[in-house]
């Protein structure tokens, strides 16, 4: 081969790679605004529930979850007034076992009849959640202007990851939207458009 050839030849596949590059640039920063779009997002308050050796009370935690399955971390905020449910019985460990017959559900700490939202809200745990246990006593849905906001913290051993839902009253099916870590969550904030 001629030496112009190779050289020719060492451009074009330069110039190939440069734009394959660019390609791809290009497609990591699209999928990074998606993922980091805190348009539609909720603002969530909780306690750790692993704190540090060195700590003598537990801390606060601050964040904020998008509907893309992203979150970080926030400076205080002052949460929504929410209707918080809490249940005892409804949860036989393994949530596929969900036995609402037997099941207690309180709203704002006040035992209420089941309404057909919270009932679907169950059904669509039993779904979404795997197989995993589901912690009750720290189980908590919040409802804020007829949205339903679902924690549901997890059984896993070591540490106790929480399944962070929104319900979808259209589909009866919960939305994933984050996996926190180690947390009771105490307030949620819906931001406002």
């Amino acid at each position: 081969m001629s030496k112009k050839i190779k050289v020719l030849l060492i451009v074009v596949l330069i110039s190939a790679l440069l734009v394959y590059i660019i390609h791809l640039l290009i497609k990591v920063f699209k999928t990074y605004k998606y993922v980091n779009d805190f348009t539609n997002s909720v603002y969530v308050m909780g306690i750790d529930t692993y704190p540090s050796l060195f700590e003598s009370k537990k801390t606060i935690l601050y964040y904020e979850v998008n509907d893309r399955n992203n979150a970080r971390k926030v400076k205080k905020f002052i949460p929504d007034n929410t209707n918080i449910y809490t249940s005892e019985n409804c949860i036989d460990g393994n949530v596929i076992n969900i036995d609402l017959s037997r099941c207690h559900i309180k709203k704002n700490n006040e035992e209420i009849e089941k309404t057909s939202e919270i009932v679907e809200i169950y059904k669509s745990l039993g779904k979404s959640t795997e197989r995993h246990w589901i912690i009750e006593n720290e189980f908590k849905i919040f409802e804020i202007n007829d949205e339903y906001y679902v924690f549901a913290p997890l059984n896993v051993n070591m540490h106790t990851p929480v399944y962070f839902f929104k319900y979808n009253d259209e589909s009866k099916e919960l939305k994933f939207l984050y996996q926190l870590e180690n947390i009771n969550v105490v307030g949620i904030k819906v931001k406002k458009s």
